[in-house]
């Protein structure tokens, strides 16, 4: 069975993508604040939840294990390097070979999801660094490459 993590699955990009996936017969598990867990009652003992920050790399790696793609739909509010903080726990958490795909989010340029999709993807096109992460992954608001 597919196994996939939703980071931000108590919002309502999270919520549909869990029916979706759901209801096409994946495994699903997600993280969200623990003050979103009961959003997702309805998806009660079908789903796995893992409360805690999306940028916190240990609930991150929790959920991430086993999972053959990682969905991060969650809106970009920059507060004290929070979606960067959560790119990061994603990049460097996820399983080896696992597709990651990163949403554009409200006010998200075309080419900034573009470069993001295609970075996740493990393209090399497109993608230009500008910052170095954790672990030598260069993370930043418009692009992120994970090293081959």
């Amino acid at each position: 069975m597919t196994r996939i993590c939703i980071i931000g699955i108590s919002g309502k990009l999270g919520q549909y993508m869990t029916q979706h996936a759901l209801d096409r017969g994946f495994d699903v598990v997600g993280v969200c604040r623990p003050e979103s867990v009961s959003k997702l009652a309805r998806f009660e003992g079908r789903i796995t939840v893992y409360p805690g920050r999306t940028d916190d790399a240990a609930v991150v790696a929790r959920a991430v294990k086993g999972c053959d793609a990682v969905l991060t739909v969650l809106a970009p509010w920059g507060y004290q390097d929070y979606s960067s903080g959560t790119a990061r726990a994603v990049l460097e958490n996820a399983e080896p070979g696992a597709r990651l795909i990163f949403s554009p989010a409200a006010g998200t340029s075309a080419a900034t999801a573009r470069i993001a999709t295609a970075c996740a993807s493990g393209s090399s096109t497109g993608c230009s660094p500008s910052s170095a992460g954790r672990r030598g992954w260069p993370i930043s608001r418009t692009s992120c490459a994970r090293p081959r």
